[in-house]
């Protein structure tokens, strides 16, 4: 389970200084569709991590 984490936070290091953005829509019935990103998209689009996926989504 530690690799998993460590080999995660690398990816998510190498994603970060390539400047290279993820991100996924979530959407479900009866439900406000949900934005989820790495640190990278949040800080190339100007969002904040803070915000409820909702919120992202909205914005």
């Amino acid at each position: 389970m530690i690799e998993r984490f460590e080999s995660e936070l690398l990816i998510n290091d190498i994603l970060s200084d390539s400047n290279i953005s993820l991100w996924q829509i979530e959407t479900e019935d009866g439900k406000e569709p949900r934005l989820f990103a790495n640190s990278s998209f949040y800080r190339i689009m100007g969002m904040t991590p803070e915000l409820s996926p909702e919120e992202n989504y909205r914005i």
